[in-house]
């Protein structure tokens, strides 16, 4: 990807999404464009499960929710397998 901060900076202020938005379609173009093996799938993945792994931080930190072991062991689980795919790359 090689882009300084300054250049993320810049790219980011000028997108219509937040920052973290943008990263995350900066990576999964990335990922997609490489055309490896299973790049199509890692990058649907991420770009499935990482709003849904920040849901699932929300509702933790900000919500009047039981946040049981079940929805803990789910996080886990999920940030593993993208941690994983991350690596990959």
């Amino acid at each position: 990807m090689d882009k300084s901060q300054n250049e993320l900076d810049t790219k980011t202020s000028q997108s219509k999404y937040g920052s973290h938005e943008f990263l995350l379609n900066e990576v999964v173009s990335y990922i997609t464009s490489l055309q490896k093996t299973n790049s199509r799938e890692d990058a649907r993945d991420l770009r499935n499960n990482i709003p849904q792994l920040k849901r699932l931080r929300t509702d933790a930190d900000y919500k009047d929710v039981i946040f049981d072991s079940k929805k803990s062991k789910q996080s886990i689980d999920m940030s593993k397998k993208l941690l994983t795919i991350l690596k990959k790359y």
